[in-house]
């Protein structure tokens, strides 16, 4: 007898669910409802009814200065593969 058909004959293997159908159909219906139910809501929302107001930005005198202690440089560099460039210190 093969390990396969000694599996078989255990009892309490035909009891075990082998099939994900119910899972699949659940994930389904809630991204459907999830996609759907957002897509009505979008697709019916009243946007004239939106509360349009005026508004203003007012500094309160804290403004902070940032500086860049090293700017990028955008030269070339026209060296070859494997060419030893020089170090720059600072």
């Amino acid at each position: 007898m093969s390990a396969v058909a000694r599996v078989h004959d255990i009892e309490w293997y035909a009891e075990v669910p082998r099939s994900v159908w119910k899972q699949t159909v659940v994930g389904v219906v809630l991204t459907a409802v999830a996609f759907g139910g957002f897509g009505t809501w979008a697709a019916t929302a009243p946007l004239a009814a939106a509360v349009i107001s005026q508004g203003s930005f007012v500094a309160t005198g804290r403004n902070k200065v940032v500086s860049i202690s090293k700017a990028a440089s955008s030269r070339t560099c026209s060296s070859r593969k494997g060419t030893r460039l020089p170090r720059d210190r600072h």
